[in-house]
């Protein structure tokens, strides 16, 4: 069965919560590439603590936090999927530029790959305003193989994704592939985006804002949907309550059960009401199995 990856990309303003939500949204929600922009870390940066969920592998973009400073990208792929990785470093390692890109070449079981770019762009009037974009184009064109999806906080407004604006041409060399002209911050701008290689943009790469996967940030979170090979099913796991963190997996539920009606007027109801509930039970579990979602990368 051909399936279409989900990728989803997220900035949650250094927000400990939105971070923590972000990665058990996207677990209950079957997402198999998490992008993150602006993720949470502690301020000591010598121990590299981040959010971690352990369904999920994370990858920073530098190997030493106290040379290149706070990550301004993580990422982070699903395990148990059958998808191989392999992190790219095209630029100088452990420089404070190359904390705002992260490179991760995927491969599926079937030997298939994809390069997926993670960027935080810093605004103009900002430490490193635009450098990370400006160095997207310094790349050979023969770096961006024909399978590339880029997606993150780009805070570059153009009349291309915002009919409002007008601005000087975009030096990309990707193809747009998220919605035009729908805000992706509170303040109404089009800041988030996705692209893709033209290939993977003529097979039907699509990219849109997920707000049912909405993090409390004061961003909107985009998926993307590539057909790109066959999926890997992971295996099932018992649910084992004498390894879980009470506290993590108390909180956790909470947060998944909010705004959630307990009232059933009909079996349909009652049927999703069920659903539901079990979902919220089940990325509990996951996220505060053996551990708690916080801990350091190495």
């Amino acid at each position: 069965m051909i399936y279409h990856y989900p990728t989803q990309k997220l900035n949650v303003g250094h927000a400990p919560d939105a971070h923590e939500i972000a990665l058990t949204l996207a677990y209950i929600s079957d997402i198999d590439i998490i992008l993150i922009q602006e993720p949470y870390t502690f301020k000591d940066l010598s121990r590299q603590i981040t959010k971690k969920h352990l369904s999920y592998e994370c990858f920073s973009p530098t190997d030493s936090w106290a040379i290149s400073g706070r990550p301004r990208v993580l990422t982070y792929v699903r395990k148990k999927k059958g998808i191989r990785t392999f992190q790219l470093r095209p630029f100088t390692t452990d420089t404070k530029e190359a904390s705002d890109l992260l490179f991760l070449q995927i491969f599926s079981s079937t030997g298939k790959s994809a390069l997926i770019v993670n960027i935080y762009n810093t605004p103009a009037g900002s430490i490193r305003a635009g450098e990370a974009a400006k160095a997207l184009t310094t790349l050979p064109e023969a770096y961006l193989p024909q399978a590339t999806i880029l997606a993150g906080n780009l805070n570059l407004l153009h009349n291309r994704w915002q009919l409002s604006l007008y601005c000087s041409p975009t030096p990309f060399g990707l193809v747009l592939i998220s919605d035009i002209d729908c805000p992706t911050h509170e303040r109404g701008n089009v800041l988030d985006l996705s692209f893709a290689s033209s290939p993977l943009a003529l097979a039907g790469a699509k990219a849109s804002i997920a707000s049912h996967l909405d993090a409390t940030s004061d961003h909107q979170p985009l998926i993307t949907t590539v057909l790109w090979d066959q999926r890997y099913k992971e295996t099932a796991q018992k649910l084992r309550f004498n390894t879980l963190d009470h506290t993590s997996f108390l909180s956790l539920l909470a947060s998944n059960l909010a705004g959630t009606e307990s009232s059933a007027a009909t079996e349909e109801d009652l049927d999703a009401f069920a659903e539901k509930l079990t979902s919220a039970i089940q990325g509990a579990y996951r996220g505060s199995a053996k551990r708690t979602m916080t801990q350091g990368i190495g």
